[in-house]
Order: C-alpha cells, then sequence, then structure tokens
C-alpha cells in the first residue's frame, strides 16, 4: 500500500504539476523546460523520469544510481504504463538537445555520418 507521500508525488507527476517546478518533493525535484517536464533525483546527473509534451511521450531511466534514488523512483513515477526505458546518458542527451525528435535526428545524422557515441 503507498503512502500520502508516495501517492502525491505520484499525482503531482503524472500531472505535470508545475507548480513544484525547481522545489525539492521529498528529495526528487522538477524542472520545466519549453516541451520537457523532467524529475531529478536530488540533482541534475540523474533525471528519473522526463516526459516530452510535443511527442506525448513519457521516458524512465532504466539504470539505478542509489538505495536513496531508487526510493524517489518508486514516490515520482507517473501513473502509466507507457512508458520508454532509456539509459541515463540517453536522457541526458534528450534533454540537452530538448526532445526526443531533436535527440532521434542527431543520432541519425551521427550514425549517417559515421559518429556514434
Amino acid at each position: 500500500m503507498m503512502n500520502s507521500a508516495s501517492t502525491n508525488g505520484r499525482k503531482n507527476v503524472t500531472k505535470k504539476n508545475t507548480s513544484t517546478n525547481g522545489r525539492k518533493n521529498s528529495g526528487y525535484y522538477i524542472k520545466n523546460t519549453e516541451h520537457l517536464y523532467i524529475v531529478y533525483s536530488y540533482g541534475e546527473h540523474f533525471p528519473m523520469y522526463v516526459y516530452d509534451d510535443s511527442v506525448g511521450m513519457w521516458f524512465d531511466n532504466e539504470d539505478r544510481y542509489s538505495p536513496t534514488t531508487a526510493k524517489h523512483q518508486t514516490l515520482a513515477r507517473p501513473d502509466t504504463d507507457d512508458m520508454t526505458a532509456l539509459p541515463t546518458t540517453a536522457l541526458l542527451d534528450l534533454i540537452a538537445v530538448g526532445g526526443y525528435r531533436a535527440y532521434c535526428a542527431e543520432r541519425c545524422v551521427n550514425m549517417h555520418f559515421g559518429v556514434r557515441h
């Protein structure tokens, strides 16, 4: 059974609640950009969840970091079964270029010209 902090965290993340932008909530925090809603654990080195509203997709981090971060991932997990899992490096790249479309375009160009990550 989930406690109220876990239930509220999931509701806030699932609804992409912008009132928590930049504020820590139970150790994790939310950052909004033009098209991205990002949920971090403690710092921007480990994005847990990313929602790209330009493609309507949720992404989750398939990597594990620490027991505390695992707890944050449980508390903040969006209430959806439709998520695409990516490693931390891919999520950081997706965030750096501003979204999934740009991320895919960059990967295609890099693969075409023989540059690989």
